[in-house]
């Protein structure tokens, strides 16, 4: 009896390690989304300023 309790509580823990697992993943992918989102505004941004620069600087 004692035997199959531990093996559930393993079993218990273990989903949960893989939840935790899960949860770190989807975290490491969002950050990454997130900086990549960020990164494509601040490129698009610089070209927008550096245009509008430019056309200064020609005026």
């Amino acid at each position: 009896m004692a035997r199959l309790s531990t093996r559930n509580l393993r079993h218990r823990r273990g989903i949960a390690h893989d939840a935790a697992q899960l949860r770190i993943g989807l975290e490491h992918l969002t950050r990454a989304a997130a900086v990549r989102r960020i990164v494509r505004m601040n490129h698009a941004f610089q070209r927008a300023l550096s245009r509008h620069l430019v056309r200064r600087a020609a005026a």
